[in-house]
């Protein structure tokens, strides 16, 4: 088993300074309820990212691609370089095989880990190989952090994966329910085709993938390490993508 190191835990009060030091309470700033709102501090979105007739041919070739169940992270069997997974019933969704299209959504995403990582002022050093995911009516992803998990038995947050920069990429809109929800900050996005997002893969930026009740949603994920930042592992797992040869 290999647990990583611990990090802080993140439950602002409402009446508290917000975290993004806008000298703002949480409650005003980046945990409003307001139908209204900005995004919370460290989202970026980037609208049309990909053009939408673009995603709308990758939807029609990734339609008939093979796909197997997506799993989650398990440190129970996590050891050395690499992460272990396993099946969650809190994860209901597909990998789906990119085919001819790998290169064409690696360039992509490096070029949106690139652009966000600008915003951050960090340096990307690598990203995972980017996985396409598919949520048919009833699929979801309840409530998680990209790097970091809760480890029970020490009833603390840990980082568990070398994931610092989390995208996302939507293929397509035309489908009901399926929001993404980030918990602390109670902000929810509703997808739209192209549109790319980038975040902190910290427990900061717990989310979940809402319910899909019609239709079928395809989005594009990844994760990068960054320059500087504490790592779990001695190394990068098998199969990342460098930003420099």
């Amino acid at each position: 088993m290999q647990i990583g190191f611990p990090v802080p835990n993140f439950s602002p009060g409402e009446h508290e300074p917000c975290f993004c030091r806008s000298g703002k309470t949480f409650g005003a700033c980046c945990g409003s309820k307001a139908a209204e709102r900005s995004l919370p501090a460290g989202v970026l979105v980037f609208p049309g990212f990909v053009d939408p007739g673009v995603c709308n041919k990758w939807v029609r070739r990734l339609e008939r691609q093979p796909r197997e169940r997506a799993t989650v992270t398990d440190v129970n069997t996590s050891s050395g370089r690499a992460a272990g997974s396993r099946p969650d019933p809190g994860r209901v969704c597909y990998d789906v095989k990119p085919g001819v299209l790998r290169r064409k959504i690696d360039d992509h995403v490096r070029q949106g880990f690139v652009e966000g990582a600008q915003r951050f002022g960090q340096t990307p050093e690598w990203f995972e190989t980017p996985r396409i995911l598919c949520y048919k009516p009833g699929g979801f992803y309840h409530r998680h952090a990209d790097s970091c998990q809760v480890v029970r038995d020490r009833n603390a947050w840990y980082k568990v994966r070398d994931r610092d920069l989390s995208l996302l990429l939507y293929l397509n809109e035309d489908f009901k329910g399926g929001g993404l929800t980030f918990i602390h900050f109670n902000f929810h996005y509703r997808p739209r085709t192209g549109d790319l997002l980038v975040f902190p893969s910290d427990n900061r930026y717990e989310h979940r993938a809402e319910k899909v009740f019609a239709g079928t949603r395809y989005a594009v994920v990844s994760w990068a390490a960054v320059a500087g930042a504490r790592r779990v592992f001695a190394g990068p797992p098998e199969g990342v993508i460098p930003f420099s040869a």
